[in-house]
């Protein structure tokens, strides 16, 4: 974790995150990978509307898990997300789990969370009750 006296280029950005040393390529995958989220949120968000059923939003969630995970396991959170809006799919609150611990390299689509139980997994992994649960 980030002590008090960090003095790293993202202070303050995500507090309660773990700060690691990022390859040039990774930051240019990260960059590539964000690109087209943030050209979503500057050009067809205010079209289709700022709602959503998540908390935080579908692009804010896919930027959470790029930054956290990397461009390929955050794409493939991302992917997953997006899935679960459907008007059968889960709401509330859902953050981007950090899952740079898990190694799929040969199925990389384990990565999603592409239903209610497979995030509920990763709340009862941190100790947590997911939203909703008494």
């Amino acid at each position: 974790m980030c002590a008090s006296d960090c003095n790293g280029p993202d202070h303050g950005r995500r507090p309660g995150r773990v700060h690691a040393a990022i390859s040039p390529t990774g930051r240019l995958a990260r960059f590539v990978a964000t690109a087209p989220i943030h050209l979503y949120r500057w050009t067809l968000k205010p079209l289709i509307g700022m709602e959503c059923r998540h908390d935080p939003t579908c692009s804010a969630y896919a930027l959470d898990a790029i930054e956290l995970n990397g461009a390929w396991r955050g794409l493939w959170l991302a992917v997953s997300r997006i899935w679960r809006c459907s008007p059968w799919g889960t709401a509330g609150h859902d953050p981007a789990p950090d899952i740079r611990a898990e190694w799929h390299p040969m199925m990389p689509w384990l990565y999603g969370r592409w239903s209610k139980r497979a995030s509920a997994r990763d709340w009862q992994r941190h100790g947590t009750k997911a939203p909703g649960e008494n």
